[in-house]
């Protein structure tokens, strides 16, 4: 169906209005999605604001009604409601002249049922914020603190709080990124992430990661090797989130183990008549996620643990790295086996003529990562690692 005739009255309506094809995926978004709220901009927004619905019913639903009706997001701050409207075209050249197929839906996302969105949106920023501060503020005391005692302990040459302060340290670190995380899911699950992006060395910038992290988790029996094109490529993007969510992405490849684990990235340039991407690969050979689990994966703040004796984790590391992605334009996907290991694969589209007018983002190596002992390496594998003390 030729949506032109949909799209052209609802281009300029102040406010969020998708259109999906018959798979419930967004083909087309308006102009106020593109600007203030451009993480919206993903083909599977709908699983997305609504993490474990069954899409084979709300299918169904559409097909078999003429009427709209809304669900209620449980995504944080902005509380979406989604409104779908069906969309049916008389069908041609069938024996039933009145019959018709379904074709899509219309999405209207509300906002704090839309009254006033630029007030909510800023509460929301608002809220935000002050989570943050008042989060980091006192990790940032107890850090300093843990600096001076450290040091003073190393005066007096007293080594028995030693294993004291590293636990200390790395709960910490753990903290730290449970902050990162919630802020982040927040964001991008809400339509707030504005990011700034660069043109990107890609190839360049994943090499010097992964050269970090193996350097770290070879000290826990997690060996990362990786093949890398031969070719720089430039994306258009944002380091800092997508370094989190490969980070995401390992950090779980390294706590699924037992004994050793090999972690290989591929990275792959494929080219289309869509244009080009690269298409990414992150295998293990842990001990898989359990048929189960698996369909929850992408549910946020779902978790198991490794075993029936080991705590869970917060349940965010596979929904942001995701969200990171599709905010990226990209797509993600996760195949395992119990006992054998997972594989966690995604795409990013290549920009034809990047814009190098502005300057590429700055990368001093892998070093940098080991050097910054608050970079998202220490924090992202703080679960696993010991990280650096004062």
């Amino acid at each position: 169906m030729n949506f032109a005739n949909i799209t052209l009255p609802l281009k300029r309506l102040p406010m969020a209005i998708a259109l999906t094809g018959p798979d419930l995926m967004v083909q087309w978004v308006n102009d106020y999605i593109c600007d203030s709220l451009p993480a919206f901009d993903i083909p599977d927004l709908l699983p997305t604001l609504l993490p474990g619905c069954n899409l084979e019913e709300i299918r169904h639903t559409l097909e078999n009604t003429h009427e709209p009706f809304s669900l209620n997001s449980p995504m944080p701050l902005l509380s979406p409601v989604l409104t779908l409207s069906p969309i049916h075209e008389e069908g041609a050249g069938t024996c039933t002249p009145c019959a018709q197929t379904f074709q899509g839906a219309l999405m209207h996302i509300a906002l704090f049922n839309q009254n006033s969105s630029p007030i909510a949106l800023e509460q929301a920023n608002r809220m935000l914020f002050q989570f943050n501060s008042q989060l980091r503020n006192p990790l940032s005391s107890i850090f300093a603190s843990l600096s001076s005692i450290s040091r003073q302990l190393e005066i007096e040459e007293c080594y028995s709080c030693d294993s004291y302060l590293a636990a200390t340290t790395q709960n910490c670190y753990k903290l730290l990124r449970v902050c990162i995380s919630i802020t982040e899911f927040s964001r991008f699950s809400s339509g707030l992430a504005l990011l700034p992006k660069q043109p990107v060395p890609i190839v360049e910038f994943t090499k010097n990661l992964l050269d970090s992290a193996a350097l770290l988790t070879r000290n826990i029996g997690a060996t990362i090797t990786y093949s890398l094109p031969q070719e720089e490529e430039y994306l258009i993007c944002n380091q800092e989130k997508l370094s989190l969510a490969l980070l995401c992405i390992l950090s779980n490849s390294c706590c699924y183990f037992e004994g050793e684990t090999k972690i290989h990235v591929l990275v792959e340039k494929r080219e289309n008549s869509l244009g080009n991407t690269l298409h990414f690969r992150i295998t293990d050979t842990g001990i898989g996620i359990p048929v189960e689990v698996m369909p929850h994966i992408f549910e946020p703040y779902y978790s198991h643990g490794k075993d029936d004796f080991s705590l869970p984790g917060l349940g965010l590391g596979l929904p942001l790295a995701k969200l990171i992605i599709a905010y990226h334009g990209g797509t993600m996907a996760v195949h395992s086996q119990p006992e054998e290991g997972t594989t966690v694969a995604f795409t990013l589209p290549i920009n034809k003529n990047p814009c190098l007018e502005d300057p590429p983002a700055f990368h001093d190596g892998a070093s940098s990562y080991i050097l910054d002992r608050f970079s998202n390496l220490y924090v992202f594998l703080s679960d696993v690692l010991q990280p650096p003390q004062a």
